[in-house]
């Protein structure tokens, strides 16, 4: 008896020889990538759809509803729910804040004085 769920062994068979002769182009370098972006249409149509028509359907096991009342042509609004937009914009402005000041104290750099200012060494002397 067989597993209807399981594929045949002939498949199995196609699937992995489709599989070496994707891996032996790759080694040879017989495959065409686009110049100017190196968008690589072989690699997203072999490898990277599949991945993430699985993670798509399996994982995250999207559904679409109510896809009538998108307009077909035009702007769409995907989501009104925007209470957090604020921290979109003040989390990256702060993390950089944040970042420039550790990276400071890490090295050991403090700021230098602007010109014109005293310091220390002045009021002393």
């Amino acid at each position: 008896m067989t597993d209807p769920g399981l594929p045949a062994a002939g498949d199995i068979v196609q699937v992995l020889a489709g599989v070496a002769d994707f891996v032996r182009r790759r080694f040879a370098g017989d495959y065409a990538v686009d110049p100017e972006s190196g968008f690589d249409p072989e690699l997203n149509r072999a490898v990277l759809m599949p991945v993430a028509r699985a993670l798509y359907q399996g994982w995250f096991r999207v559904r679409m509803r109510g896809l009538e009342n998108v307009p077909s042509a035009g702007p769409a609004l995907v989501s009104g729910d925007l209470h957090a937009l604020w921290l979109y914009i003040v989390a990256p402005v702060v993390g950089a804040a944040i970042g420039g000041l550790a990276y400071q104290f890490v090295r050991g750099e403090h700021p230098k004085p602007a010109s014109g200012t005293p310091t220390a060494e002045a009021e002393t002397g």
